[in-house]
């Protein structure tokens, strides 16, 4: 208290003691579990191995707990997904929506993709044998003066304009 400046911090503050308002005695209530966690410090203090064990055994496990029996600074990972709060548990573990021009891609995902899939196979199937046969079919034709200059020119590097007589 030699400096102004601890003069001037003491001069804010104020020590409210209750005056007695009646008879009754008010003594102190301590909630049963703090009693507990206290008495379990102090057995853990003085070496109770049973009372200590216990103690530890209740106590919260630590993240920094989890990364030390896991292996470690840089090599464990936390786990953030954890403490989310979801309506089921088994939420928490699922893969992150994937977003694609502003829409969630799971939204277009479709059960039954792989049976379409083989239906479209199977459909182009049916279309590559039917312009297969075509393509038989039109070998065997002569094309006219006029197609094959177009060929020609398709063919010798773009379209050059050739007019027919």
């Amino acid at each position: 208290m030699k400096s102004k400046k601890m003069n001037e911090c003491l001069n804010r503050f104020h020590v409210a003691i209750p005056k007695p308002r009646d008879n009754k005695e008010w003594p102190s209530r301590v909630p049963q579990g703090v009693l507990e966690a206290r008495a379990g410090e102090a057995a853990a203090a003085t070496g109770d191995g049973e009372e200590a064990a216990k103690v530890k055994s209740e106590g919260r496990k630590l993240e920094k707990d989890l990364e030390n029996e896991n292996g470690g600074t840089g090599v464990y990972s936390a786990n953030l997904k954890k403490h989310y709060i979801l309506a089921d548990d088994e939420w928490k573990e699922d893969t992150m929506p994937e977003i694609l021009d502003g829409h969630n891609v799971y939204d277009f995902v479709d059960s039954d993709i792989l049976a379409w899939l083989e239906e479209l196979e199977r459909e182009e199937g049916l279309r590559l044998q039917a312009v297969g046969d075509k393509d038989e079919e039109m070998q065997g034709a002569e094309l006219t003066y006029e197609e094959h200059k177009v060929l020609e020119g398709t063919e010798s590097g773009g379209w050059k304009g050739y007019r027919c007589p």
